[in-house]
């Protein structure tokens, strides 16, 4: 038997018994990584994109009903869930991105004419902006 000065006993048991509390989900083996759980996963595979569409379905029909509870129009799942998970607009940016990218060169043109330098077409300037985007 192995004998501790009485003074270190407390802190031992304290010790042990701050350990023994440690929630079991702690202590578990980290859960496999699946779609859910790892956003690193790619869904390109043929049952990952029919699992994506099977959620964003569900989420759509959830929200479908909420809309009729409230009296509201209900919405047409097959042409959202195509809206949402079809291929992106070329050229079809945000109204927030456009208005973001036209502060940025109208702040950008401000300066050029500070140094003296020719003001640039503030339109132009944002279409070659957005452009660059659209790989």
């Amino acid at each position: 038997m192995i004998s501790l000065p009485r003074r270190r006993l407390p802190l031992l048991l304290l010790l042990w018994s701050a350990l023994a509390t440690v929630p079991a989900a702690l202590r578990a083996a980290p859960a496999p990584k699946t779609p859910r759980n790892n956003p690193t996963i790619v869904l390109d595979s043929p049952a990952g994109r029919a699992e994506q569409e099977l959620e964003v379905r569900q989420m759509l029909i959830a929200r479908s009903e909420r809309m009729v509870g409230r009296g509201q129009p209900a919405l047409d799942i097959d042409a959202e869930v195509a809206r949402l998970l079809g291929p992106p607009e070329r050229g079809g940016h945000s109204p927030g991105l456009t208005e973001e990218v036209r502060q940025l060169v109208v702040a950008r043109n401000e300066r050029r004419v500070r140094q003296g330098l020719e003001p640039l077409d503030v339109d132009a300037e944002v279409t070659r902006t957005l452009e660059e985007f659209d790989p």
